[in-house]
């Protein structure tokens, strides 16, 4: 459990497949698997340049990878999360 000043830790709902992310300068898909994460901040969407929210995987082998959430995604957040 997190305390009041720590952001949550969410998890993927099953049916989340895949999340954009960039490795070693390109941009591919990161399997989302139920990992947990957490919201770091706003950044431009890579694919249109809309203000998103930026995501961090919290654990397992993708530790620290950031990610994009989709344009609209934190408005409807819970019907892609559960929160851990």
């Amino acid at each position: 459990m997190t305390s009041s000043n720590e952001p949550p830790i969410y998890r993927f709902k099953p049916e989340v497949e895949c999340v954009l992310t960039e490795r070693a300068g390109e941009l591919t898909v990161l399997e989302a698997k139920q990992q947990k994460f957490t919201l770091v901040g706003v950044s431009p969407h890579p694919d249109g340049g809309q203000p998103t929210y930026l995501g961090e995987i919290w654990s397992g082998v993708n530790d620290g990878q950031k990610f994009w959430l989709e344009p609209g995604w934190y408005e409807r957040i819970n019907e892609w999360t559960e929160i851990v």
